[in-house]
C-alpha cells in the first residue's frame, strides 16, 4: 500500500456529526477539529444549524493542514511536504 489512503478522511467530522446527532438526538455530539479541516468545513455548521442537529466542536489550532502534511512528509523532501501545508 502506497499511504494514499490516509487523506480519505479529511474534512468527514461536521458529516459525521451530524449523522450522530440525527441517528441519536438525545445524545451529546462531539466533534474535533483540526484548524485546518476546520477551516474547510465550518460552514457545514450553518446545514446542522438548519437542520437542528446541535453538536459541540473543539477546534484544536496547531496551525498546519497536518493530514496533508504527513501524508506529503512520506513523498516528498521536507520543503516540499510543507509547502502550502502551514497557516498563518
Amino acid at each position: 500500500m502506497d499511504g494514499s489512503w490516509t487523506l480519505g478522511s479529511l474534512g468527514v467530522g461536521t458529516g459525521f456529526a451530524i449523522a450522530a446527532g440525527l441517528a441519536h438526538p438525545r445524545k451529546e455530539v462531539l466533534c474535533y477539529y483540526g484548524d485546518g479541516s476546520f477551516g474547510m468545513t465550518a460552514f457545514d455548521m450553518e446545514t446542522a444549524n438548519r437542520f437542528g442537529v446541535p453538536y459541540i466542536a473543539v477546534i484544536g489550532n496547531n496551525s498546519a493542514m497536518n493530514q496533508i502534511r504527513y501524508g506529503s512528509s512520506r513523498n516528498m523532501a521536507r520543503s516540499a511536504a510543507t509547502s502550502g501545508n502551514l497557516l498563518g
